[in-house]
């Protein structure tokens, strides 16, 4: 089989896998309609990381790409939902653990879907760009990077799927910097107003969790040295909740 399409379903809750009681979910791998291989997610109770505490492929499907797609797809998930992200495992198999080094090595490696954002992805890596957007803050003290909205109404027409739309915020395209929650202790910003640059790194698609009228969101992973030392200065973590900055630029509602 050249280039299956690796489909990975909307991950489900995989706490009865469980011998413990942390939270766990539970992602599955297609390719034609059959069951490629699943990956267990652990997300323990006051721990800033995630892990895959388990990983299986059907023989068949192996050296397909199917684990890397799965580790993809759930490093995209959990960034998007603000879940703490992934760190190895030490329980993985020996082969697990290399298509993981792999995988850190190269963002390409077992890439085989190549839809739109699949060669989105791979065309961003390639040489690295900055574009600037404005920093601003609510009422409600959300700090965030305001952007031209011409991105969000070119790249969400892009997308080749049923029922497709434009964000609807209130602040129009932009990168949330800080949450409303971290800064209650920050008397004054005094970088409002100023411009930050910023490079894409990527995009993904997800299921949201916690956003109950969403069935699927779009969004860009991009990286920002003068966002995190912004964060930092202010004594907070370089990156939100640890995972990249993104850019959500199209939702599909249920």
């Amino acid at each position: 089989m050249t280039n299956p399409n690796i489909i990975i379903k909307p991950p489900y809750n995989g706490e009865g896998h469980m011998t413990s009681d942390d939270p766990a979910l539970i992602f599955e791998a297609e390719i034609n309609g059959e069951n490629a291989g699943y990956a267990l997610v652990v997300m323990p109770k006051n721990k800033n990381y995630s892990y895959v505490g388990q990983i299986t492929v059907r023989p068949e499907y192996r050296l397909m790409g199917v684990a890397t797609s799965l580790y993809s797809n759930i490093d995209s998930y959990l960034s998007f939902n603000r879940i703490p992200p992934l760190r190895p495992s030490s329980d993985l198999s020996p082969g697990s653990r290399k298509i993981w080094d792999k995988r850190l090595s190269n963002p390409q490696y077992g890439k085989t879907s190549m839809n739109w954002y699949g060669k989105f992805k791979f065309a961003s890596r390639k040489s690295k760009i900055n574009f600037r957007g404005i920093l601003k803050q609510k009422s409600d003290g959300f700090l965030y990077l305001d952007i031209n909205n011409n991105l969000l109404n070119g790249l969400y027409k892009m997308i080749d799927e049923n029922g497709v739309e434009k964000p609807d915020s209130n602040v129009g395209a932009h990168i949330s910097v800080m949450y409303a929650d971290e800064i209650e202790k920050i008397k004054d910003i005094k970088e409002i107003g100023e411009s930050f640059d910023f490079s894409i790194l990527g995009a993904s698609s997800v299921e949201p969790h916690g956003w109950e009228e969403m069935d699927r969101v779009w969004f860009l992973e991009v990286e920002s040295p003068g966002l995190e030392k912004l964060r930092k200065k202010y004594k907070l973590s370089p990156k939100l909740n640890g995972h990249n900055f993104h850019i959500t630029f199209a939702v599909r509602k249920k």
